[in-house]
């Protein structure tokens, strides 16, 4: 009997201890699992991160409403009291040339510093090259435009402004009757998913 007890002891105990270098190794699996479960979130943020700060679209300058006020691509955008990206001008006009230019986002100058425009560089040019003379070049550009709507800005302000000279900064799209993105392909296309719809009903 002794040695049946001995050897029930030496079962148990053995039991014992591998059920507890099982608890023990289970133990330890867990916490090399959460060791590499916390390395690996960390090196996903901190390469996130990287990736954020090298990224180049973090660092363009901002372009839309920020902060309440209007940015072109870093550029504030100031209008006058009328509602355009132009200075002040008198009224009525003083002893000047004056010239008022018309025309879609090229000419309000998108992604442009107001000095950097073709209206404010032509008018530049013309006073250093007739020093006798004094021009004003007045930019009543819109951003996506038509030209009708240049129309009723001229039709509306030509009397007030009393301009020597007119002149319209054109492009191909200008001459569109609808919003910016309209194509004549897309009003087609929509045209034609009407008539199918209707046809198959």
């Amino acid at each position: 009997m002794n040695l049946s007890m001995k050897r029930d002891r030496l079962l148990l105990k053995a039991k014992v201890t591998e059920r507890s270098y099982i608890v023990t190794k289970f133990k330890e699996f867990i916490l090399l699992l959460s060791i590499n479960i916390i390395a690996l979130t960390s090196l996903l943020y901190g390469f996130e991160y990287y990736l954020k700060l090298t990224d180049p679209k973090y660092h363009l300058p901002p372009n839309g409403i920020v902060d309440g006020k209007l940015y072109t691509w870093g550029h504030l955008v100031v209008n006058n009291k009328y509602g355009f990206r132009e200075r002040d001008f008198d009224i009525p006009k003083p002893k000047v040339y004056r010239i008022m230019v018309l025309g879609d986002s090229l000419t309000w100058g998108a992604g442009l510093d107001i000095n950097e425009r073709y209206t404010n560089l032509a008018e530049s040019y013309l006073n250093q090259a007739f020093p006798e003379r004094k021009f004003e070049v007045l930019n009543f550009g819109l951003r996506g435009g038509p030209t009708t709507m240049e129309k009723d800005i001229l039709r509306k302000y030509k009397n007030l402004v009393k301009p020597n000279r007119i002149v319209v900064g054109f492009c191909l799209n200008d001459p569109q009757p609808k919003d910016q993105d309209y194509t004549i392909e897309r009003e087609e296309f929509k045209k034609n998913m009407i008539l199918s719809l209707l046809l198959y009903l």
